[in-house]
C-alpha cells in the first residue's frame, strides 16, 4: 500500500474519497492482524470501527460512486463486520460476568467464538481487503456515470461533505425523548451518531468552519454513553440497574442537546437547518 495524502480544502471529492477509503481499509487490516493473533478485545473493536468509517464514507460519497461498487463494498465489509461482531459480543458478555463460575464459562465460549471467527475470516481472505479495494480503485468502473455525478466528483471536497453532513444531521434529531426509546431505537441512534462523528472527524479540519471541535467532543461523549446503554442491553443488565441506566439516559440526552445547540457547524449560517 502507498502512503496516504492528508485531506486538503483544494482536493476534489473524487480525490478525497480515494484517500479516505484506502486509509480506512489500511486501518482495518492493521487491527485485523492483531485480532488474528491476539485475544485483546481492542483488536476486533477497532477493526469494526475502521469498517464502519469506510461504510460511512460510502454513504457520504454515494453521489459519485457506482451503485454496484457500493453494493459490493458494503456486502463484503458487512460479512467481515458480522464475523468480528461475534467476537465483540462474546467479549462484552465476558466482561459482564458476575461470578468466577460465570466468567470461566463465558471465557470458554469467547475463546471458541474467537477461533471460529478467525477461521471464517481467513477463509474469506479478509486480510487482503485493502488490497482488493485499492486494485478496484485503480481500475475503471467505481465511479458513477452522468453529468451530475461528474460535477460532484470534480467539486471541492467541502461541497459534497456539506451535503453528506446535512443528511447525517437529520438522522440524529430525536423524534422523542431518549428515555422513551426502545433499546433498538437507541442502538440505531448510536449508529447515526457514529456516522456524523466520523464525518466530522474527516471533514471538520478541511471545512474548518464553526465550532466543529466542540461538536466532535460532544458526539464522542454521546456515542460513549449510548454504547454503554447498548452493552447493558446485550449483557441483560439494564433491568438489574435501572438507576444506572436512567443516569446514562439523562447524560446522553444532555449531550445530544449539546450537539443540537452547537448546530450545523459546516454551514455559513448554522441556523439554516435542513428541513
Amino acid at each position: 500500500m502507498t502512503d496516504r495524502t492528508p485531506l486538503t480544502p483544494d482536493m476534489t471529492a473524487e480525490e478525497a474519497f480515494v484517500v479516505i477509503a484506502l486509509d480506512a481499509a489500511d486501518d482495518f487490516v492493521t487491527h485485523l492482524d492483531a485480532t488474528m493473533t491476539d485475544d485483546d478485545p481492542h483488536g476486533p473493536h477497532q477493526a469494526r470501527v475502521a469498517l464502519r468509517r469506510l461504510r460511512t464514507m460510502l454513504r457520504a460519497y454515494e453521489p459519485i460512486l457506482d451503485g454496484d461498487f457500493i453494493k459490493d463494498m458494503k456486502a463484503e465489509s458487512r460479512r467481515i463486520f458480522r464475523e468480528l461482531g461475534q467476537i465483540r459480543d462474546a467479549d462484552i458478555l465476558l466482561a459482564a460476568a458476575r461470578t468466577e463460575e460465570e466468567r470461566s464459562r463465558r471465557q470458554t465460549v469467547a475463546q471458541e467464538v474467537r477461533e471460529t471467527a478467525r477461521k471464517r475470516l481467513d477463509r474469506r481472505d479478509a486480510g487482503a481487503f485493502a488490497t482488493r479495494l485499492e486494485d478496484r480503485l485503480d481500475r475503471k468502473g467505481w465511479k458513477a456515470e452522468g453529468k451530475r455525478a461528474k460535477g460532484w466528483r470534480k467539486s471541492p471536497i467541502g461541497v459534497l461533505a456539506g451535503n453528506a453532513l446535512d443528511h447525517a444531521w437529520t438522522d440524529i434529531l430525536p423524534g422523542k425523548p431518549l428515555d422513551q426509546m426502545k433499546d433498538t431505537a437507541l442502538h440505531t441512534l448510536r449508529k447515526n451518531v457514529k456516522a456524523i462523528r466520523y464525518m466530522t472527524e474527516f471533514f471538520g479540519p478541511v471545512i474548518d468552519h464553526g465550532d466543529w471541535r466542540a461538536s466532535l467532543d460532544a458526539l464522542k461523549a454521546l456515542q460513549d454513553k449510548l454504547g454503554q446503554l447498548t452493552d447493558m442491553a446485550l449483557a441483560g443488565t439494564h433491568h438489574d440497574d435501572e438507576s444506572g441506566r436512567a443516569t446514562l439516559l439523562q447524560e446522553a440526552s444532555e449531550l445530544l442537546q449539546r450537539v443540537i445547540s452547537l448546530g450545523t457547524w459546516w454551514r455559513p449560517d448554522p441556523d439554516l437547518a435542513q428541513d
